[in-house]
């Protein structure tokens, strides 16, 4: 979910912002977690495409997304006629043929900022927005995203892929295996090649988190509950000092759904 954004440009500091927001009432507990040295992945099985036997809702991937960027205006029409603006670079030709296939290996400007703010695609989010809002150009605003996330899917490696962008989309098409079988994938990816305790780690946790709590349970044949739960295989950029005595959590539950483990409470019962 993601109230903000900064139009045009996609920087780490403002995707684990807009990742924090995205766990609604779990910021806090998030907050606390980074504070005390939580690494914070699930642990699941890379590359998995398990899809549930329930189809997910559009609903569902709207609460996985939150409400989607405002993006300035005329985006989604700049997008149709081809071009594509990444602040603070100049408007670039990115589809000439205007039919959505492109090369998603351009580099226009030879920087890779603009790479890594192009490959992540969330500018297509600007289509599902024009789309969602109805008119006469919605078939073809859709038409078009489906023609270029089908080209992101396949030819941006998962490294440079975000889930926010898979999840968010998805929301216009509800039901639909070709995108929905594509987002337990993508974040088990993120689960097994965490980046560490820094920027891009963080980030890769609080999706990992959002999402898995946003979707139920049950979802994606259960891996949407691993997804919620601290991995214990990577060490905290934190660590205590020599000779102290630390309890080590468990692992994560599976991709199966069993979810993580509970601490017993210190309640008594009466």
């Amino acid at each position: 979910m993601r109230n903000g954004h900064e139009a045009g440009r996609f920087l780490d500091t403002a995707g684990i912002v807009s990742t924090v927001r995205k766990t609604g009432w779990l910021a806090g507990a998030v907050a606390l977690a980074v504070l005390v040295g939580w690494s914070g992945v699930a642990e699941a099985h890379p590359e998995t495409a398990q899809a549930s036997s329930d189809a997910i809702t559009a609903a569902e991937d709207a609460k996985a997304c939150g409400p989607l960027p405002s993006f300035p205006s005329g985006t989604a029409d700049q997008i149709m006629a081809g071009q594509l603006t990444i602040a603070p670079f100049a408007t670039v030709t990115i589809d000439p043929d205007r039919d959505g296939d492109i090369n998603w290996a351009q580099d226009p400007f030879g920087n890779p900022t603009w790479v890594v703010d192009f490959q992540n695609a969330q500018w297509i989010e600007a289509l599902i927005e024009a789309y969602l809002a109805g008119g006469p150009n919605a078939d073809a605003y859709l038409d078009r995203a489906k023609t270029l996330l089908l080209g992101w899917l396949s030819q941006v490696p998962a490294d440079n892929r975000t889930p926010d962008t898979l999840i968010c989309s998805a929301e216009a098409f509800p039901g639909q295996s070709w995108i929905d079988d594509q987002i337990p994938g993508l974040l088990n990816y993120y689960a097994s090649h965490w980046d560490g305790a820094y920027n891009h780690g963080l980030k890769q946790s609080l999706q990992l988190l959002g999402a898995g709590c946003a979707y139920p349970a049950g979802a994606f044949g259960g891996q949407a509950a691993a997804w919620r739960c601290p991995a214990t295989k990577r060490p905290a950029r934190r660590r205590p000092p020599p000779g102290t005595r630390t309890r080590r959590r468990s692992a994560a539950g599976s991709a199966s759904g069993r979810g993580c483990r509970r601490r017993p409470s210190s309640r008594r019962s009466s």
